[in-house]
């Protein structure tokens, strides 16, 4: 057997034993597909009190849009208040926030800069507000999102039965049909909605927050001291913190936001490499403690292995690219006279072999998701069929923005949103 067949043996087995790993995955997605019935109805068994935190920065353009939604919410208003934090603007958005009703705060901070810092901030500026009654949960919405009419009435009904500390919600896209990235970004985030969060729901295992259109229990934030989680992906970092300390996550797949997503591929690159950045942060603060809890916290072992296989996909991109560069590597310098065959052929064997079958695969994952979903996307026929088609794309476009990642400075940097307010409400 020659090295460069060892090598392909090792690949096989490391992808055997993934494939092993994340098969539990494959019966989330069979209970998405089949289970019809999409989530438990919950009846309201309390109308409970809530905050809205919004932190915009220069968000003038849409911030009026997501306070118009939220104003036209079918609970009852007098149980909600909105609050937007105006953070490090140089626009009108504290204006616009104010001529659409919300209650305002500005920050000005360029040294703890992110979501996660605004966040704080902003509960903390509540807090010392002596203006409103007690909350019993805080809302967190991003200023280019859209509320679905019954988004409240809905989250409220779930959380009021006692059996969350958090909840998050259905995460649609108000810009699906924009072109061809908005499309494939979308697909990501309903896949989760459909494969994922009804799956957990029904294990009674914990879902993840996925960075806005979440509910989050006073008494969790009390218990913190606020909203303290710095992270790139701060939503990430919430989700992980709640499963090591036992608590649950709901979904709620009747209570849908509409979010806004990149237009460009430089946005898009910004943000995801922001992402990736904060995945390899989670990965070396929390595997540890993960790895730990899987093996003494028997209560909610499975909700940690699931924890796990999520934050996992960067380090295996980065070992598979470190993995073929060292064999490549050691060939140069052993084998010099029959490097150039060895490049040859990996590259249009097993690197051929590898595109093929990953485009294939996540094409089924995003058609059947389009099918699945398909009322639910607010899109023509086409649109819907073309992002499946693009959805591959998308995703084998991680694997650079990844290993970038891994050794590039990364900072928040600002995604301009547009004013897109064409989708329907649900009802």
């Amino acid at each position: 057997m020659t090295h460069l067949q060892l090598f392909r043996v090792f690949n096989y087995s490391v992808t055997i034993l993934l494939a092993l790993l994340f098969s539990y995955q494959g019966l989330f997605m069979l209970i998405g597909i089949f289970k019809r019935k999409r989530a438990k109805q919950f009846p309201a068994l309390a109308m409970k009190r809530y905050a809205v935190m919004i932190c915009a920065r220069n968000e003038e353009s849409v911030i009026g849009h997501l306070l118009d939604s939220l104003h036209a919410q079918t609970y009852p208003h007098q149980l909600y208040d909105v609050y937007v934090l105006a953070d490090n603007c140089t626009d009108a958005t504290a204006r616009v926030a104010q001529e659409h009703g919300a209650r305002v705060y500005t920050r000005e901070n360029h040294k703890l800069v992110g979501k996660g810092y605004a966040l704080n901030a902003l509960y903390h500026m509540i807090q010392l507000d002596p203006t409103h009654a007690p909350y019993d949960g805080y809302f967190v919405f991003d200023a280019d999102n859209l509320v679905d009419t019954h988004f409240i009435e809905r989250m409220n009904a779930m959380f009021s039965c006692g059996e969350y500390d958090a909840l998050t919600s259905y995460r649609n896209t108000k810009n699906f049909g924009q072109n061809w990235l908005t499309g494939a970004y979308a697909l990501w985030f309903l896949r989760e909605a459909r494969f994922l969060g009804v799956a957990r729901n029904l294990f009674h295992t914990s879902c993840f927050i996925n960075g806005t259109g979440f509910l989050v229990s006073s008494d969790v934030l009390k218990e913190h001291g606020g909203w303290n989680y710095h992270l790139m992906t701060e939503d990430i970092e919430f989700s992980i913190n709640m499963i090591l300390e036992g608590k649950r996550i709901g979904y709620c797949d009747d209570a849908i936001v509409y979010d806004e997503q990149p237009t460009s591929f430089k946005q898009s690159w910004q943000q995801r490499k922001r992402w990736a950045k904060g995945f390899f942060q989670i990965a070396s603060v929390y595997t540890g403690p993960l790895a730990k809890a899987l093996c003494t916290k028997k209560a909610h072992r499975f909700a940690c292995f699931d924890a796990l296989m999520v934050i996992s996909p960067a380090l295996i991109v980065v070992f598979s690219t470190a993995l073929t560069i060292t064999f490549l590597l050691l060939n140069l310098v052993l084998y010099p006279s029959a490097f150039t065959r060895v490049l040859m052929e990996m590259c249009t064997y097993d690197l051929r072999n590898m595109l093929i079958f990953s485009y294939i695969q996540l094409y089924l994952l995003g058609l059947c998701t389009v099918v699945c979903e398909w009322d639910r996307i607010q899109a023509t026929r086409a649109q819907k069929l073309l992002s499946a088609v693009f959805f591959p794309i998308f995703m084998m476009s991680y694997i650079p923005i990844t290993l970038y990642a891994l050794f590039a400075k990364v900072q928040w940097v600002e995604i301009k949103h547009y004013a897109f307010n064409n989708v329907q409400s649900t009802h």
